[in-house]
């Protein structure tokens, strides 16, 4: 399973995923298989990612303030320079919720896997991840895992393009910042 967070983090973990899934299935390289939140990169859209792209909610919750300047749009809402009323506001602080619990939703996906005798091996690239990134919400939910047993291992690229199949190429992952108070 791949993660990503931070800047230029996403193209990173694509590229591992489909150069995993393309090794992975020949004969010469171990057998592996990989996907992300988005799917396994034949097809990148997930019903929860095109959920989030027709409910607009990163865009709803900049009606709190889009301009930077404190001044909320408030029942209104700016969707590719067009405003519409919004029925059901959403806060800043809810979208990062609705992120954060789809993040640990998707984490949850290896208690499945495991369940099938499949071994999970969490891969993350993180390069400068904000401090309320929901990458840390998964990072919290893969540390449990590995504890429970469910995930095998958990680590972070070491190179830009690392190898599935190179132990160097990966490190232990950073300590995931207690959750806020």
């Amino acid at each position: 399973m791949a993660f990503f967070a931070g800047a230029d983090q996403r193209g990173l973990a694509l590229s591992f995923l489909d150069t995993t899934n393309y090794f992975g299935g020949r004969s010469s390289h171990l057998k592996a298989r990989a996907i992300w939140i988005e799917g396994t990169g034949d097809w990148q859209y997930a019903a929860y990612r095109m959920a989030n792209e027709q409910e607009r909610w990163w865009e709803r919750s900049a009606q709190e303030d889009p301009t930077g300047t404190g001044t909320p749009l408030g029942k209104q809402v700016a969707i590719h320079g067009q405003t519409y009323t919004d029925p059901f506001p959403v806060t800043n602080a809810q979208y990062k919720r609705i992120w954060a619990d789809y993040s640990a939703a998707y984490a949850e996906l290896a208690k499945l896997f495991h369940g099938r005798g499949l071994p999970v091996h969490a891969r993350a690239f993180i390069r400068n991840p904000s401090s309320t990134s929901a990458f840390w919400t998964e990072c919290r939910t893969l540390r449990e895992l590995v504890t429970s047993g469910e995930v095998v291992s958990f680590l972070c690229a070491n190179t830009s393009f690392p190898s599935y199949e190179t132990p160097g190429d990966w490190v232990e992952c950073p300590p995931c910042p207690p959750l806020p108070q």
